[in-house]
């Protein structure tokens, strides 16, 4: 996955922060997305079943044979949204799995008012 570069600033001013406070922000951030990134990822997970249910084949053993000989132009195209779903969950698995790491490992007390 390609991120966008952090300002080098805002780098700084996270170090002003206690380890404390920037591990909340982490956690309490990491909630947060876990939402987004489960709604990503259900997205996803309906979309890939949408085709292999369509084509009666899964994208795996599809890439393993190749398009048929016969695919019409509707097909190929597809084939590139199949593929790029695929992209998607992969990387919304992956993100969903490191954000429950640090939900799962913090340590976060929450702070008085």
């Amino acid at each position: 996955m390609i991120y966008p570069e952090i300002p080098s600033t805002f780098e700084t001013k996270l170090t002003t922060l206690s380890p404390q406070i920037r591990e909340r922000m982490a956690v309490y951030g990491s909630y947060l997305l876990l939402t987004e990134v489960e709604s990503r990822l259900a997205l996803a997970k309906e979309k890939l079943a949408f085709f292999q249910k369509k084509y009666n084949i899964s994208l795996t053993n599809l890439n393993e044979k190749g398009l048929p000989e016969d695919a019409d132009w509707k097909m190929h195209e597809d084939y590139v949204e199949w593929s790029g779903w695929q992209v998607s969950y992969d990387e919304a698995r992956e993100t969903l799995d490191a954000l429950r790491g640090i939900v799962d490992t913090a340590n976060v007390i929450p702070l008085a008012r």
